[in-house]
């Protein structure tokens, strides 16, 4: 019988007086004697079959979390430590470890001696036979060692050494030999190190060995395989050298733009790190590793490698969008400020500014600032030659309307159209409508929506129009049934000609499910099979939009 199982682990199999309980129902007869009978017979199968489930489940476990682990050698181990303590030579854990990286010698009679050798050791054997065979002609020996082999038998004998072996013999002038020619090589390498740093270039090294380093990296790049192509060149050149060959600067880009392309962007950030150590790094390079992480969502990445190369780099017009708004995810709002107006010169249609604007009130909520940072920017934009523009008013107008002050916004709308001119859009006009709904002012919405599609002052964009309907929707789905948002939706659809795209359709269909009936339902489905010939019932982007007067 199995012990029993831990608290924590589920038993293997029934106890023994489980067994015992079996058995005497199985005596007593009947169906369940019957049936006590056959778990009975079957138990000591499935015991079996449990304990070999669990024995393959934990070699599995101990392959996965120790993949160096060896159980054979392990018992190995533990079977010389049975011998050395039955022996009376247990020295600790410590000397079978040393044991193992020794090598086994075999004992040898003294010098004169006519008692043979004991076989005990094959691989004392063995090595002998190697050293036999290795002295015929014709064999890559060097001579050198067959000439210093009876010097050395000599020396052993006039020295009187008796703990020699014979399998031992020949190998240490082999081990004397190699360990003089490792001792060459090092001093080599140490002192073309040592020129090398002292000129502090990455050419110090053989120039034999230089064309092999590039073949590597060209062949990882030709297999299509850059991140062994950059950690090759990051192993191979640290940051205290000074400068690459021409061929390996052009591999080294390679690697990083392919990199770049396959988004393995950290690993194309540690090659322009060593890169720009090495006094190597371009603004190319650093563009595209800023657009590559942007791309990749690495907003902090980004904000602290721009702020890392501020002062080394100009940044170029194309970036500054990208840079502000990331540096403003990443709370870098000081960085995206000086970033802003210091290249106010380079702000079209004041799409920076609002991309500013829009960032600081969602990461602050904080209306003074927000209001003290458009008063900078109306003062600080016509000595840099710029124009507001609605893109400048709409972040702070939008923020009013979300905070719940209507009346502030209507003034900032008057005063965009009466001191600067600006025509009244379709967006603005609609965050004026999107307030009115939030304040439950239905009959004002009702209003607004007629006056943006049949105004002819004010510019309607279709985008712009079916974004704003939806967040008006959004709002009219919440407090009203089932039959009014069916009406509301179909009311605007039949009089603007609406067709909604695939983001308010899918709001209308989640409507009709929640507070609606299947005739709503229906009735959506066959107006889109209507409008578009085909059915959309997975809502796909082919819906399109059209609004009269677009």
């Amino acid at each position: 019988m199995l012990p029993k199982a831990t608290r924590t682990g589920v038993p293997a199999a029934p106890s023994r007086n489980a067994l015992r309980v079996l058995r005497n129902l199985a005596l007593a007869g009947s169906a369940v004697g019957s049936f006590c009978v056959a778990a009975a017979l079957t138990y000591d199968v499935n015991r079996r079959i449990r304990v070999a489930e669990r024995i393959v489940e934990n070699k599995r476990t101990i392959q996965t979390s120790a993949p160096q682990y060896d159980a054979t050698a392990a018992t190995r181990r533990l079977a010389r430590m049975m011998e050395a303590a039955e022996a009376g030579e247990f020295m600790g854990i410590d000397s079978l470890k040393e044991d193992e990286f020794r090598p086994r010698k075999k004992k040898t009679p003294v010098v004169g001696s006519q008692e043979k050798p004991h076989a005990e050791d094959a691989n004392a054997d063995a090595s002998t036979k190697g050293w036999g065979s290795s002295c015929q002609p014709g064999s890559s020996l060097n001579p050198g060692r067959l000439k210093s082999f009876p010097s050395f038998l000599n020396a052993v004998k006039t020295e009187g050494s008796l703990g020699r072996t014979t399998s031992s013999a020949p190998s240490e002038p082999m081990r004397t030999q190699e360990l003089l020619s490792r001792s060459k090589i090092g001093i080599g390498q140490s002192h073309r190190s040592d020129s090398g740093a002292s000129t502090g270039s990455a050419d110090a090294t053989p120039q034999n060995n230089a064309p092999s380093l590039a073949q590597q990296i060209e062949g990882l790049l030709d297999q299509d395989r850059p991140i062994e192509a950059a950690q090759l060149f990051l192993d191979t050149y640290s940051g205290n050298i000074k400068g690459v060959s021409s061929e390996m600067h052009e591999l080294v880009l390679r690697t990083f733009y392919l990199n770049c392309k396959q988004e393995n962007v950290f690993i194309a950030r540690n090659v322009f790190l060593r890169l720009d150590e090495i006094n190597e790094g371009s603004l190319l390079m650093w563009e595209m590793l800023l657009f590559a992480l942007a791309k990749r969502g690495c907003i902090e990445s980004v904000a602290t490698l721009f702020i890392q190369y501020k002062h080394k780099f100009r940044v170029r017009p194309v970036l500054l969008d990208v840079l502000i708004r990331c540096l403003v995810e990443a709370r870098r709002l000081s960085e995206a400020k000086s970033l802003l107006f210091g290249n106010l010169q380079h702000d079209r249609d004041c799409g920076l500014c609002g991309a500013f604007l829009a960032g600081l009130w969602r990461k602050t909520r904080s209306i003074e600032l927000l209001n003290g940072q458009l008063r900078k920017l109306l003062n600080v934009l016509p000595r840099s030659g710029r124009i507001p523009s609605d893109k400048l008013f709409n972040p702070v107008l939008k923020a009013y309307v979300e905070f719940g002050k209507l009346a502030d916004a209507e003034a900032l709308v008057n005063l965009m159209m009466t001191k600067y001119k600006l025509p009244l859009r379709c967006r603005t006009k609609g965050l004026l409508v999107y307030g009115k709904s939030l304040n439950g002012d239905w009959e004002g919405v009702k209003q607004g929506l007629e006056e943006m599609c049949d105004s002819t002052t004010i510019i309607v964009k279709p985008r712009d129009f079916l974004q704003i309907f939806d967040r008006i929707f959004l709002e009219y789905w919440v407090s009203h049934t089932g039959p009014e948002i069916h009406d509301f939706i179909f009311y605007y659809i039949d009089k603007f000609r609406l067709v909604p795209d695939r983001v308010l359709y899918k709001h209308i269909l989640e409507a009709f499910v929640e507070k609606g009936d299947e005739k709503m339902i229906a009735k959506l489905s066959a107006m889109s099979r209507n409008d578009r010939g085909s059915s959309n019932s997975t809502t796909s982007s082919s819906w399109i939009y059209y609004v009269p007067g677009a």
